[in-house]
Protein backbone atom coordinates (compact mmCIF):
# COMPACT_ATOMS: atom_id res chain seq x y z
CA UNK A 1 0.00 0.00 0.00
CA UNK A 2 1.38 3.28 -0.89
CA UNK A 3 -0.38 6.53 -0.07
CA UNK A 4 1.44 9.28 -1.66
CA UNK A 5 -1.27 12.07 -0.38
CA UNK A 6 0.13 15.37 0.18
CA UNK A 7 3.51 14.68 -1.12
CA UNK A 8 5.16 16.99 -3.31
CA UNK A 9 6.58 15.10 -6.55
CA UNK A 10 9.42 12.62 -5.43
CA UNK A 11 11.45 14.24 -8.08
CA UNK A 12 11.00 17.78 -6.54
CA UNK A 13 11.38 16.46 -2.93
CA UNK A 14 14.87 16.06 -1.53
CA UNK A 15 14.76 12.88 0.89
CA UNK A 16 16.81 11.61 3.84
CA UNK A 17 16.32 8.47 6.16
CA UNK A 18 17.01 8.69 9.34
CA UNK A 19 16.79 4.95 11.08
CA UNK A 20 17.69 3.70 14.71
CA UNK A 21 17.19 2.15 18.14
CA UNK A 22 14.33 1.41 19.46
CA UNK A 23 15.90 1.96 22.90
CA UNK A 24 17.86 5.15 22.80
CA UNK A 25 19.48 7.57 25.51
CA UNK A 26 18.13 10.96 26.31
CA UNK A 27 21.23 12.05 24.10
CA UNK A 28 20.01 10.32 21.27
CA UNK A 29 16.01 10.74 21.41
CA UNK A 30 17.02 14.88 21.33
CA UNK A 31 19.67 14.61 18.57
CA UNK A 32 17.09 12.69 16.53
CA UNK A 33 14.57 15.23 17.33
CA UNK A 34 16.96 18.37 16.12
CA UNK A 35 18.02 16.75 13.34
CA UNK A 36 14.67 15.91 12.19
CA UNK A 37 13.79 19.59 12.16
CA UNK A 38 16.94 20.50 10.74
CA UNK A 39 16.22 18.35 7.73
CA UNK A 40 12.47 19.74 7.37
CA UNK A 41 13.47 23.44 7.83
CA UNK A 42 16.31 22.69 4.56
CA UNK A 43 13.09 21.43 2.45
CA UNK A 44 13.55 17.55 2.70
CA UNK A 45 11.34 15.01 4.08
CA UNK A 46 12.15 12.75 6.35
CA UNK A 47 11.88 8.92 5.88
CA UNK A 48 11.28 6.13 8.42
CA UNK A 49 10.28 2.75 9.59
CA UNK A 50 7.86 4.95 12.41
CA UNK A 51 9.19 2.50 14.86
CA UNK A 52 9.42 3.90 18.56
CA UNK A 53 12.65 5.47 19.50
CA UNK A 54 15.07 7.73 16.97
CA UNK A 55 12.62 6.90 13.97
CA UNK A 56 9.61 8.48 15.91
CA UNK A 57 11.64 11.05 17.66
CA UNK A 58 13.33 12.22 13.99
CA UNK A 59 9.66 11.87 12.40
CA UNK A 60 8.00 14.42 15.50
CA UNK A 61 11.04 16.73 14.35
CA UNK A 62 10.37 17.03 11.37
CA UNK A 63 6.26 17.46 11.73
CA UNK A 64 7.36 19.85 14.33
CA UNK A 65 9.44 22.23 11.59
CA UNK A 66 6.02 21.89 9.31
CA UNK A 67 8.73 19.24 6.90
CA UNK A 68 7.08 16.36 4.92
CA UNK A 69 7.20 12.30 6.53
CA UNK A 70 7.49 9.06 4.61
CA UNK A 71 6.71 6.10 6.76
CA UNK A 72 7.88 2.60 5.48
CA UNK A 73 5.41 0.46 7.33
CA UNK A 74 6.93 -3.11 7.15
CA UNK A 75 4.48 -6.56 6.90
CA UNK A 76 5.23 -9.97 8.27
CA UNK A 77 3.80 -12.16 5.81
CA UNK A 78 0.75 -10.58 5.70
CA UNK A 79 0.51 -9.30 8.90
CA UNK A 80 0.18 -5.16 9.67
CA UNK A 81 1.04 -3.83 13.07
CA UNK A 82 0.82 0.28 13.98
CA UNK A 83 1.18 -1.04 17.51
CA UNK A 84 4.63 0.94 17.66
CA UNK A 85 4.47 3.47 14.55
CA UNK A 86 1.17 4.85 16.58
CA UNK A 87 2.62 7.44 18.48
CA UNK A 88 3.60 8.89 15.32
CA UNK A 89 0.73 8.02 12.92
CA UNK A 90 -1.79 9.95 15.64
CA UNK A 91 0.54 13.23 15.06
Amino acid sequence: MLNFEEIRPMDALPVIGIVGTRHPSAYGLNMAQKMGFQIARCGAAVVSGMAMGIDAMAMRGALTGDGQVIGVLGMIAGVFTLTLAFPVLTR
